[in-house]
């Protein structure tokens, strides 16, 4: 929510700037070319330079990363060859082109056809003209899939610290970049002042530069503990109102000693459930079903990969579909280092999977309580249903009878009572 609000108030800007300057639209007959992505970035370009509000056709790129996170959705694209100003944010508003329609993916080379230059926290993007969250119109093509990436340009702690003053990271903004260690931890989110799921790091032979690692805007991706040492890390450059970042676009673009975390553990249908953890895993250690239990007592009959990052475990726990089950993994190994997991991790979750029904039956505990409250048994805790927290993973199937934006409406068949 709080990135979909800060978006309604950078439309709103956008907006009002629209309302005292008369946007350009590229090209034209001063600037007959498509718009190459360099033009838009390159602050010390002279002539053929869009600025926000103009509008701009024919900017193409590689994909390098997607923001694929509700509620607004990103695609970062990179010149071919990268260097400087070759990188640029695609905000796509509600619509995820990483499913239908676009289905896109990392390495596809796609040209947007029609769309606007704006500002968002002091980084260049693009978006729709008519910046409408629920109904963007931009128009964009995929050209081919299974591109070479642009190759990371691999600098130093100094050339990529985060302070706002840094002109010299300004050059490769969306970019893909990259630092080789030695590296080391030095402050994390959990102590406060970095958001969710940032740290800071420095090279140990000149601390008087941090960089800021963002493990949440593209991922989610919780920060090495203080005086964890990295080898590598590498990803998107952002910039943001506090300054540069380096965006993770998942565990396996920073390289520690420590062994994989699990992520999320949630039903795929009512006898498997899907395990993900941080980083990619090795297939042997992953598959061994010795290495997953279950809270119920049920068994793991089987263990399958799925992708490098994630598990599907076949089980048998005997539960009811709204029964609380947890999985507690441990012996994972990661593939990158090599160390395996010697602290069980565990994840609970709601059994089964659930109607919509079942969803929206009310708890009986919660009408025969004071005040008489109408509210799932699945919602998180609160004396009123509009103060209640976020409740157990669980996974439901209906079919989508309706869409606002990122916001679907679903019912089961039959359209039974309470069944939506």
């Amino acid at each position: 929510m709080h990135k979909m609000f800060t978006r309604f108030l950078a439309v709103a800007a956008l907006l009002s700037v629209a309302g005292v300057a008369s946007a350009i639209q590229y090209p034209n007959v001063s600037c007959p070319d498509s718009v190459t992505i360099k033009q838009i970035q390159d602050i010390t370009a002279a002539t053929c330079r869009p600025v926000a509000p103009d509008t701009v056709r024919g900017v193409g790129g590689i994909i390098i990363g997607f923001d694929p996170i509700a509620t607004g959705f990103d695609a970062y694209i990179q010149t071919t060859g990268g260097g400087p100003y070759t990188g640029i944010d695609f905000f796509t508003h509600s619509v995820n082109t990483k499913v239908a329609p676009y289905n896109f993916a990392i390495g596809d080379s796609i040209v947007v056809e029609f769309a606007s230059v704006a500002e968002f926290q002091n980084a260049t993007e693009v978006l729709a003209a008519n910046n409408s969250f629920g109904s963007p119109n931009f128009i964009v093509r995929k050209v081919s899939s299974g591109n070479t990436l642009p190759p990371f340009f691999v600098g130093t702690t100094n050339q990529l610290r985060e302070t706002p003053t840094n002109t010299f990271a300004e050059q490769y903004e969306h970019c893909l970049v990259k630092i080789n260690g030695p590296l080391t931890v030095v402050r994390t989110s959990l102590t406060g002042g970095l958001g969710t799921n940032g740290f800071l790091m420095v090279d140990p032979g000149n601390p008087a530069d941090s960089v800021f690692v963002d493990g949440n805007k593209l991922t989610s991706f919780a920060p090495p503990a203080v005086g964890t040492a990295i080898s590598s890390v590498q990803g998107i450059m952002n910039q943001a109102t506090r300054g540069y970042r380096i965006m993770l676009r998942d565990g396996n673009d920073i390289v520690t000693a420590t062994p994989p975390n699990v992520a999320d553990a949630y039903p795929l249908t009512d006898a498997t459930i899907r395990v993900k953890f941080d980083r990619n895993v090795q297939a042997a250690s992953a598959t061994t079903t010795s290495n997953y239990s279950l809270a119920s007592f049920g068994s793991v009959d089987a263990a399958v990969m799925e992708g490098s990052d994630a598990v599907v475990l076949t089980i048998n726990n005997g539960l009811l579909h709204g029964d609380l089950e947890t999985v507690t993994v441990n012996g994972v190994v990661g593939l990158a280092s090599g160390i395996a997991m010697t602290t069980p991790q565990s994840r609970t979750f709601v059994n089964g999977v659930l109607t919509a029904e079942e969803v929206q039956r009310a708890n009986p505990d919660s009408l025969a309580g004071l005040p008489c409250l109408d509210r799932s048994r699945f919602a998180g805790g609160g004396g009123q249903i509009s103060q209640g927290g976020v409740g157990t993973r669980t996974t439901m199937a209906a079919t989508v009878t309706g869409r606002y934006g990122s916001l679907y409406y679903a019912m089961d068949a039959g359209n039974v009572r309470r069944g939506g």
